[in-house]
């Protein structure tokens, strides 16, 4: 069985704001804290991972993946009833349903589903250094009009532009529930590019042009695991042998 440790190290390319939304009266929205220092959550790593990769398999052209895939991908949709692929709600009834058409879908295969666990577990992102805060004023919307709300101000606490952000995520590619496929280690790949190469959003206010962060630096570990032992390899793989590492699996 192979594991993956990964150490993925995030800069903010724009100010982020990961914290309370817009409130009535708030004067000071802050940042997310822990001991008095700004995190970017697991969740919202994993969310803004998640959106991306939806955004991704929907754009990709349906005659390039089997008709199982493509109808799985097409199936995965969240609302207000959960994340599933089954017109009905999930429930211990039709939980082999969903399961069966949610294993087809690189998505879930990747971060998880109803049915089973996700194969990323992605620690918090802390700071790497001291970071620098910044506030920016604002002007309340209206949510119904959609119009500056009169005499409805608020200070947004940032962090600021430059500030570097380390998470750790153990990647599972061999989980006897469910190992990986091509388009499950495809994805994967697709995805490390573009928060690479063109960043990832995260937190609020992306619309306004906040929450931009992109992967400076990555690192990984590979672990073989044999009868309950952990034998890891020496050579430690930055992200150009991680990536053909990931390419050899496909090919296999």
């Amino acid at each position: 069985m192979t594991k993956y440790l990964l150490k993925l190290v995030f800069r903010a390319e724009e100010h982020v704001h990961v914290g309370s939304s817009e409130g009535e009266g708030e004067v000071l929205l802050e940042v997310m804290k822990v001991n008095g220092k700004p995190i970017i959550p697991s969740t919202t790593l994993k969310g803004a991972l998640r959106a991306l990769a939806e955004s991704i398999m929907k754009g990709v052209d349906g005659d390039a993946l089997p008709q199982e895939v493509s109808k799985a991908v097409k199936a995965h949709r969240e609302d207000e009833r959960g994340l599933r692929h089954i017109d009905t709600p999930v429930s211990e009834e039709n939980e082999d349903a969903e399961r069966e058409v949610a294993e087809k879908c690189p998505i879930d295969r990747l971060f998880g589903s109803l049915a089973f666990a996700s194969s990323l577990k992605l620690s918090d992102a802390l700071p790497r250094d001291e970071v620098m805060l910044g506030h920016l004023t604002s002007v309340g919307i209206d949510r119904c009009s959609l119009t500056a709300k009169k005499g409805v101000l608020f200070t947004l606490e940032v962090v600021e532009r430059g500030a570097e952000f380390v998470s750790y995520a153990v990647l599972d590619l061999d989980s006897p529930e469910l190992k990986a496929d091509k388009y499950h280690l495809k994805l994967l790949m697709a995805l490390l590019n573009h928060i690479k190469e063109r960043g990832l959003k995260v937190g609020s206010r992306k619309s306004v042009g906040l929450g931009l962060i992109k992967l400076v630096e990555f690192t990984a570990l590979k672990f073989e695991c044999m009868d309950d032992l952990i034998y890891p390899q020496r050579k430690q793989m930055d992200f150009a042998s991680f990536m053909k590492d990931l390419t050899s699996r496909i090919i296999e």
